[in-house]
């Protein structure tokens, strides 16, 4: 425990997605309710598979301090 007391995991990560419902990534941002946001997913790779990115519904609101 001492080592992680020095640790600063403040902020907030979110997933944005393309689900229309989702709203845009510039208005996401522009809001300023998270320090970072994730555009990333990549469900289908590997195993000779063609990789496929989906951004459909994914938002979650992770307090970064929660993962600590």
């Amino acid at each position: 425990m001492m080592l992680l007391s020095g640790i600063d995991a403040g902020g907030i990560a979110i997933n944005w997605g393309q689900n229309g419902n989702e709203g845009t990534l510039a208005g996401t941002c522009a809001t300023r309710n998270c320090d970072f946001v994730n555009i990333a997913f990549l469900p289908t790779f590997g195993n000779g598979q063609t990789p496929i990115i989906n951004l459909a519904v994914i938002v979650i609101l992770v307090p970064m301090d929660a993962l600590v």
